[in-house]
């Protein structure tokens, strides 16, 4: 988690799963080792994580520990 990818507002580990903020209507994830996204009921994409190459897909290179919307999608 030391990019956010847990989502959950913080950047501290966890052993367990932890909810993500704001997200309560996905119908698909997919997370790799750096960042995370996840599919919403209403057709948008959000990702939250590492961003250092602009994977989170919301025009910016800033990590973000809480999700952002991809831009495009939805």
């Amino acid at each position: 988690n030391d990019y956010g990818q847990l989502g959950n507002g913080t950047t501290t580990d966890s052993y367990v799963p932890v909810a993500v903020s704001g997200v309560s209507n996905a119908v698909a994830i997919t997370a790799c080792g750096i960042h995370s996204c996840a599919v919403l009921a209403g057709g948008t994409v959000s990702c939250w994580g590492y961003n250092g190459l602009g994977g989170l897909g919301n025009g910016t290179t800033t990590d973000s520990n809480v999700p952002v919307q991809v831009i495009g999608i939805g």
